[in-house]
């Protein structure tokens, strides 16, 4: 397997893509280089960030370092590790975190 075919779910470049809000409105999100973005429960975008296009995998896979947590309200939260408290997992089902950043190291 070649180091483009592993990486390949992450972005080469910045791009535009279209989605839509909680409240259906249309919007425009940026998904740096090196990312990975997708939508969680049909209402949380989530986002990848690896920089140093690391494999996901195996024995030197990437890691979580940390997330970053936005609100509805707009306040954001900081977590180290790679695994987040009940509180803030509730947080996210119930509609309340608009985007998560996940940073891999």
């Amino acid at each position: 397997m070649n180091q483009h075919s592993r990486t390949g779910f992450f972005t080469e470049k910045k791009q535009a893509c279209k989605t839509y809000t909680n409240k259906g409105d249309k919007a425009e999100l940026i998904i740096p280089e090196n990312c990975f973005a997708f939508k969680f429960l049909g209402k949380t975008i989530v986002i990848y960030h690896n920089n140093k296009r690391k494999n996901t995998f195996g024995k030197d896979k990437a890691k979580i370092i940390h997330y970053t947590l936005k609100y509805t309200d707009g306040k954001t939260c900081r977590v180290q590790g790679s695994t987040l408290p009940a509180k803030l997992a509730n947080d996210i089902r119930d509609g309340q975190i608009t985007r998560i950043d996940a940073f891999l190291h």
